[in-house]
């Protein structure tokens, strides 16, 4: 019966699905192995377990069900943990590399085009959304 269960559950994991569970536990293994580094790992640790367990049992449930509600949160949770996953790795490079690299990749713009793309396309589309979009 265990057999079977993982063998079900195991062919409608979705690519994208997938990926989100790796990337948890690769982010909650970095977590682990920085702990002595971060203030709040012990948060960051449990809400990982926690945010695993509750996708792992939606997915569960979205699979035994045809509710349309869990069909249509197949799309948007995986995006939704994304976004989460991108904010929280932005403050764990912070470990890995503690200062801003902007000189660098200013250097490599100029390198690579002959002048600063970010400035010059900020003072052709100014506004807080250009930006962040192209800094």
């Amino acid at each position: 019966m265990k057999n079977q269960f993982l063998k079900e559950y195991s062919s409608i994991l979705l690519p994208g699905e997938l990926l989100i569970h790796i990337y948890n536990i690769a982010v909650l293994v970095f977590i682990i192995y920085h702990r002595n580094n971060l203030a709040s790992a012990d948060t960051l640790i449990a809400l990982h377990v926690v945010a695993g367990m509750a996708y792992t049992l939606f997915q569960i449930n979205r699979n035994r069900t045809n509710h349309p509600i869990l069909q249509v949160m197949t799309i948007w949770l995986p995006l939704i943990f994304i976004f989460a996953f991108y904010y929280e790795t932005g403050l764990l490079n912070r470990l890995i590399i503690p200062t801003f690299q902007d000189d660098l990749f200013s250097a490599i713009d100029i390198t690579l085009f002959g002048f600063a793309p970010y400035i010059d396309f900020r003072e052709l589309l100014p506004g807080e959304f250009w930006a962040q979009f192209f800094h």
